[in-house]
């Protein structure tokens, strides 16, 4: 089977900004050692006032949402309150009620403001609702009130490389290496030199990444992915086949490498790694959405 040289594939063939969304949405942001864990669900948050919680709703007679002040029952004991405003903000959160989630753990957060818990939930559910400006803000208190938990350094770092702040970011990034080295981090400063165009020093970083840790998924995506946008198809192909080979390796992987194989040229061997799933459609999505570039043609001479 002849590769169609259609326009619907040379269209999508465009550098994109953000390298990969495995790093960031998977392993960046929970942790894991491989990359597992998954992305976060795209829930649509229920209208404020969907609220089903037991006992009656106290309204706010001008806004007719629920006053996590007197629902909690002000002028309790403020221990209790607390208590009362996170539990209410808990279940509001496990109904898909975020508005009215947030609006209870940020009055739990006014009235004990030395308490981290409240700004966790905060930052949980602006990443689960992808508002990255609000969650950076929300990770700078986290930072101001507890300066020596890294993770949240490393958190605000990812953050910042999300909102494509690359540079604040990588200040960031160093700032926890020069405390703490682990592959996450170098794997993250990796991604903020590929989003910058610098592939040399974005491959340096997930190489030392997988120097610490063999396994690192993301660090092995994101090198393959790196080597085959500055035009190193046979470097890329090598390592995103090694990730392939991983009991731990997932369908996207494999998308990935298919990718790769036609714009190196070898349809057959994209046909053999994706199997059913090879169609024109998804390996177009799939350049598109990591930014690979096809092989410039050469010139007569060169």
């Amino acid at each position: 089977m002849n590769w169609p040289a259609g326009k619907s594939l040379r269209q999508c063939l465009r550098r994109g900004s953000a390298l990969s969304v495995i790093a960031l949405s998977l392993t960046l942001a929970s942790g894991g050692a491989n990359g597992e864990g998954g992305g976060f669900r795209d829930e649509r948050a229920a209208s404020p006032n969907s609220w089903s919680g037991s006992g009656s709703v106290v309204r706010d007679s001008d806004s007719g949402k629920a006053d996590p002040g007197r629902l909690a029952g002000e002028g309790a004991e403020p221990d209790a309150v607390y208590l009362r405003q996170m539990r209410i903000g808990d279940e509001a959160m496990a109904r898909g009620n975020f508005e009215m989630a947030a609006s209870f753990f940020q009055h739990a957060h006014a009235g004990n403001p030395e308490k981290s818990e409240p700004l966790l939930k905060l930052a949980m559910l602006f990443k689960q609702a992808s508002k990255f400006e609000e969650l950076a803000e929300i990770q700078q208190r986290l930072i101001r009130l507890e300066p020596d938990h890294l993770d949240y350094t490393v958190e605000y770092g990812l953050t910042l490389l999300r909102l494509g702040r690359t540079v604040d970011a990588r200040v960031q990034l160093h700032g926890v290496l020069d405390l703490e080295e682990t592959p996450r981090i170098y794997n993250a400063l990796g991604v903020t030199y590929d989003m910058e165009g610098d592939h040399r020093s974005a491959q340096a970083y997930y190489r030392i990444a997988l120097e610490q840790d063999l396994d690192y998924l993301a660090a092995m995506a994101n090198l393959g992915l790196s080597l085959a946008i500055s035009g190193d198809y046979p470097d890329s192909v090598q390592i995103l086949s090694r990730l392939n080979a991983h009991p731990a390796s997932e369908a996207e992987h494999r998308q990935i490498l298919a990718a790769v194989h036609v714009m190196s040229g070898d349809v057959a061997a994209a046909q053999s790694v994706a199997g059913e799933d090879f169609n024109e459609a998804t390996v177009d999505q799939t350049i598109q959405r990591y930014g690979l570039m096809p092989p410039k043609p050469q010139k007569d001479g060169i």
